[in-house]
């Protein structure tokens, strides 16, 4: 591969080893030294030019290129994690850096050891499968788990750690109980609350922890949605609900947003189905509720926020008094009224929307939907409550080895109101009213141009004042609203004894349900009239800790069982499709 020339082109440098050669820049800009000592071997391995200077013979070139490459190509195969560059006599290295790997590897050391029955998972390793497992889907957990063995617990086993982080979210129900202890998590009294609507693929499935079905509409009393309200072991008064009772094609929310110095992820509050049939004293019925309930947990809600929708802005006009009266409800008559001076950023359902956003992200690997039944989106919402659990624990920890989560650019933004470049104490009533009074006069200046100055005063708004109270007359008379609704005020009592009757009338009503069951025991079974069933799944006997998810019927006169899920996808008629682009789909959800 070489011959002595080469051989002595090395020793001339000093390059007695691989390394050595490995790191030489150019091997051949020693022979335009003036030395004497290189002389013979300059004379020997280079030509020499006309205009005296020296050029390496090619051949010679050549070989040792070709030398440099074969060994290049041997080092990285004996030594593939090592860079070229690394210096194997650096005292540094051994040394690992303080981050969430060494508490990985640890852990995944100490589970080689052990029979694959008995892997053990620390606490921060089930954060991080927990999160791996909500932001990459049930498959990229899978491909993980079975490439990696011992680096992450099986699924079962993970939904159990899940109970550590959330409960299930059901629909209808306010988690007060989870707010409470979020906001002392994040050291937070003082929240802003958000309700919006978005579509949802209108359909109807079974809840086997609940024993309910899930994505018809249910009933609203105060506001407030009812709370298991479809549950039955009659295959009939399923068929009847599926006639009668609207299903939800719109998902409705509350979302909290902690007012910290720090940013803080939204928690979401409540969410149930609608088919957009509310009106806006509901609305307000709901705020009322929960600003009760809030305030029994000793949470200050600074106000309400949601989009443009008329039903929204209506019981916002409502609750300010703008242009509009509540005769029957004193809102503003209370002993717990603060003020606040809000930036004009917080007032939005910027929150709700990021909920949406979110759930529509959380599809799998090889799906492409991006829209979601009720009972999927409970279901979503649980994933990313976990999620925003662990990164509220892991942000706030002081454990070098903390999981690192990406950050958006917007949550580094400071939501302190004292950012604002304009100083409040600079803005006074007086500056605003010259400010708008000069914009004013600067406007009959362009008025006053197209001749227009004695209609103004012919209409009597020439003048600043006399154009406030015609406008305010005006909207007086044509958007004034006066609602004369009644809320009982002990529906929004929340002490020990309401609860207590509350829980009184929550165990009459599951007496009264076993009663009701065991009566329909005695009843003739259902009979059906179907007589082909291909596709369904019929069962002749059940265990008895799974009856309550089958419907009993008569078939051909033999006992059958039929499960609620797939009776449910019996009664289904029609296939709802939602579609991706989001014009689209709001145009879809009346048609459902």
């Amino acid at each position: 591969m070489s011959s002595e020339i080469e051989v002595e082109i090395l020793k001339a440098q000093g390059i007695n080893n691989v390394l050595s050669l490995l790191r030489a820049q150019d091997l051949y800009s020693f022979f335009k030294l003036d030395c004497e000592e290189l002389e013979d071997l300059r004379n020997r391995a280079c030509l020499k030019l006309k205009n005296g200077e020296y050029m390496i013979r090619p051949a010679i070139k050549d070989n040792l290129d070709y030398c440099i490459a074969v060994l290049k190509g041997k080092l990285h195969e004996q030594l593939p994690y090592r860079s070229e560059n690394h210096d194997s006599s650096s005292n540094d290295s051994n040394e690992q850096p303080n981050c969430f790997i060494n508490t990985f590897i640890s852990s995944l050391n100490d589970n080689m050891n052990r029979s694959k029955y008995r892997y053990q998972y620390n606490s921060m390793m089930r954060r991080f499968a927990s999160s791996v497992y909500a932001l990459g889907g049930r498959n990229v957990y899978q491909f993980l788990r079975l490439n990696i063995p011992g680096a992450f617990p099986s699924i079962p086993t993970l939904e159990s750690y899940h109970n550590e982080f959330s409960k299930r979210i059901e629909e209808g129900e306010y988690r007060f109980d989870e707010l409470v202890s979020y906001s002392n998590k994040i050291n937070c009294s003082y929240i802003y609350i958000s309700e919006d609507c978005t579509s949802v693929i209108s359909k109807v499935n079974y809840d086997v922890t609940t024993n309910s079905f899930i994505g018809f509409c249910p009933e609203l009393k105060n506001g407030l949605p009812s709370i298991r309200q479809y549950q039955t072991d009659d295959f009939y008064e399923l068929e009847e609900w599926f006639q009668t009772v609207k299903q939800s094609t719109l998902v409705n929310i509350h979302t909290v947003q902690p007012i910290t110095h720090e940013a803080a992820a939204p928690f979401l509050l409540s969410c149930f189905g609608t088919d957009n049939q509310i009106v806006s004293i509901s609305i307000l019925f709901r705020w009322l509720y929960i600003y009760e309930k809030c305030h029994t947990n000793n949470i200050k809600v600074v106000g309400f926020s949601s989009d443009a929708d008329p039903k929204f802005v209506k019981a916002m006009r409502l609750a300010t008094g703008y242009f509009s009266q509540l005769p029957n409800i004193n809102i503003l008559d209370r002993e717990d009224i603060f003020e606040i001076q809000i930036p004009d950023s917080w007032i939005c359902s910027q929150p709700c929307e990021n909920m949406f956003r979110s759930a529509r992200a959380l599809t799998g690997s090889f799906s492409t939907m991006t829209n979601f039944t009720i009972q999927q989106f409970l279901s979503k919402t649980r994933k990313i409550s976990i999620l925003n659990e662990i990164k509220c624990f892991e942000e706030s920890s002081t454990n070098s080895n903390a999981i690192k989560f990406p950050t958006h650019h917007k949550q580094n933004q400071n939501n302190s109101f004292s950012s604002t470049s304009t100083s409040m104490d600079e803005i006074t009533m007086a500056n605003i009213e010259q400010t708008i009074y000069d914009a004013y006069e600067h406007a009959k200046s362009f008025i006053e141009k197209l001749e227009m100055l004695p209609l103004l005063v012919k209409n009597h708004v020439f003048e600043l004042n006399s154009l406030c109270v015609h406008i305010r007359d005006y909207l007086k008379n044509t958007i004034y609203i006066n609602d004369y609704s009644i809320l009982n005020d002990d529906d929004l009592e929340f002490d020990s004894d309401s609860d207590e009757e509350i829980n009184n009338d929550l165990s009459t009503t599951h007496e009264n349900s076993e009663s009701e069951c065991e009566d329909s025991d005695n009843e003739p079974e259902t009979k059906s009239t179907k007589d082909n069933y291909n596709g369904m799944r019929i069962y002749s006997s059940v265990a008895d800790k799974d009856k309550k998810k089958f419907f009993k019927m008569e078939i051909n006169g033999k006992q059958k069982y039929i499960h609620k899920q797939t009776a449910a996808w019996y009664l289904t008629n029609k296939n709802n499709r939602l579609s991706s682009d989001r014009t689209v789909r709001v145009q879809q959800t009346n048609k459902q």
